[in-house]
């Protein structure tokens, strides 16, 4: 299942904000678990079964946080919930039933979740989810009524007969989007009185499904473009910078004004600076192959016992921080996902290094999030689709454009940085030993940071790649698809690269024996 909605930048390239450490095994999943709180009256059940399918990463179901994402969510919270590395023990504290199964059923996405919840009032609802990367989601089921939904507006669910429907259908002046003869579900851009529509003559059951991202979509969203090449035909109509039509673009599919899309960048700045703190402050929780280094980092460049790489050796304490972080179930951005969540933290870092202010590298981000739309739009987020250069090289590409705009790079410049960013990692297979978001995804982010400052400072130079943007994005994707299709990605535990090594199996083993399912 490809990605069928354009990219909101905040719901879907910067963002979520979310307790690591993986946008697609623990954000997603999390808010999986939340819709199915809403979907069942707000968590109005006696017991949930969590199936994960045997042709999923999830059913291996360690290092990730999955199984803490899903129930946290099934107890209502949000990625972001202080606790929820602590979700399993809060969830066997309040006495619910969620066992996890593994199945053998086949599945339309590699991050598929089957839950099948059995509530208070009798009925038993089933919904099958998917985790499309980054922290988006698409509830892909409900029951045996196929839907398209992505968590980012009022759903109203009602069970009911062609008559209840129909009624239904009167009181909310709409149509629905999906229904059978026994089900309907009908999306708004406002919360609806659910006890209204429960209270239809024939309605079995209703309920409501609430935003799980920061943007609610509206009835008449419309990005103004969805492409490199449209957003500079777009230029070419309206004029601008790459910033205006960043602006512009969140606008059409947000309905934000100029200040709220700027004070939104400025809080995911402050939350970024959070997770630098927290990343130095590290105490180890959540690691299994290696120990938290980016306070050792930072005193070493303070020291100066490094070589001197300038505002390259801060760009590497504060990725590594961001990244330990993550790994530790803390508070990250998704930028665009959690396994590259350190990548644009660092390169800001360089840059307020470098005298840029916080304001100006909040536009930076704008130009990073526009960008990683364009992949969104045309590829995907998920290593296990694409490989690692869909994470780290998206994080890369976006955060060169962001450099090279600061730097004074037109348009053309911001896209040359970024393609050059992009066309470095296009290939970069997805080969973390055990399973977890540790090793090597917490050095790459250091990489990725120091690749987009070097991609941007050769654009500015007029080194040219070659391929329009678009094209580079085309080139990565249909690459790392190849590569996930002959087995070279993240969900093929144990058969290649790093995990094929002696010591990848023996990692492996000790990582199986000790580590529990999460």
């Amino acid at each position: 299942m490809e990605n069928t909605k354009t990219a909101d930048l905040f719901n879907d390239v910067m963002g979520p904000i979310m307790c690591g450490p993986s946008s697609s095994s623990t954000a997603g999943p999390t808010r999986i678990g939340r819709l199915t709180y809403d979907l069942c009256g707000q968590g109005d059940y006696k017991k949930v079964v969590i199936e994960y399918s045997s042709h999923t990463g999830y059913s291996h179901g360690r290092g990730s946080g999955t199984t803490k994402g899903v129930t946290g969510g099934l107890m209502g919270w949000m990625p972001d919930h202080e606790n929820l590395f602590y979700s399993l023990d809060v969830a066997k504290e309040r006495g619910l039933d969620i066992p996890v199964v593994i199945t053998e059923d086949p599945v339309p996405h590699v991050n598929t979740i089957t839950l099948k919840c059995s509530l208070n009032n009798g009925m038993d609802i089933s919904t099958r989810m998917i985790s499309m990367g980054g922290g988006s989601v698409a509830v892909y089921q409900i029951d045996d009524l196929r839907v398209d939904l992505f968590g980012g507006r009022y759903e109203v669910v009602v069970w009911g007969d062609s008559a209840a429907q129909a009624a239904a259908q009167a009181l909310l002046g709409q149509a629905p989007v999906a229904q059978n003869d026994h089900l309907a579900v009908f999306s708004r851009e406002e919360e609806t009185d659910i006890d209204a529509v429960r209270n239809l003559s024939g309605v079995r059951y209703a309920s409501q499904l609430y935003p799980v991202v920061p943007c609610v979509t509206r009835d008449d969203a419309q990005a103004p473009f969805t492409t490199a090449a449209g957003m500079q035909a777009w230029q070419a109509e309206h004029g601008g910078s790459i910033l205006d039509a960043a602006f512009a673009y969140q606008s059409g599919i947000s309905g934000w004004d100029q200040k709220r899309i700027m004070d939104w960048s400025l809080h995911l700045l402050d939350v970024m600076d959070q997770s630098v703190q927290a990343g130095l402050d590290n105490d180890g929780r959540g690691f299994f192959c290696v120990r938290p280094v980016s306070h050792a980092l930072k005193e070493l460049h303070e020291k100066k016992k490094f070589l001197d790489t300038g505002i390259l050796g801060v760009a590497t304490v504060a990725a590594t921080a961001v990244m330990e972080s993550n790994m530790s179930m803390r508070l990250v951005i998704a930028a665009p996902t959690g396994g590259s969540a350190g990548v644009f933290p660092g390169v800001a870092a360089a840059l307020a290094e470098a005298g840029y202010t916080r304001e100006q590298i909040a536009e930076s981000l704008l130009v990073a999030a526009l960008v990683g739309a364009f992949i969104y739009n045309q590829a995907t987020f998920t290593a296990s689709v694409g490989g690692c250069a869909v994470e780290i090289g998206a994080a890369s590409s976006m955060s060169a454009a962001a450099a090279a705009y600061l730097l004074g790079g037109d348009t053309k410049v911001c896209l040359d940085a970024a393609g050059l960013a992009l066309r470095n990692l296009t290939g970069l297979a997805c080969d973390p030993l055990a399973s977890g978001v540790e090793v090597p995804c917490i050095h790459r982010n250091a990489m990725g940071s120091a690749n987009a400052i070097v991609s941007a400072n050769m654009a500015l130079g007029g080194v040219d790649p070659v391929l329009p943007y678009d094209e580079v994005i085309e080139a990565m994707y249909v690459f790392g698809k190849n590569c996930v299709d002959n087995n070279w990605a993240c969900g093929r535990i144990g058969r290649v690269g790093a995990q094929g090594t002696a010591t990848g199996q023996r990692v492996r083993e000790e990582f199986s024996r000790k580590a529990p399912m999460d």
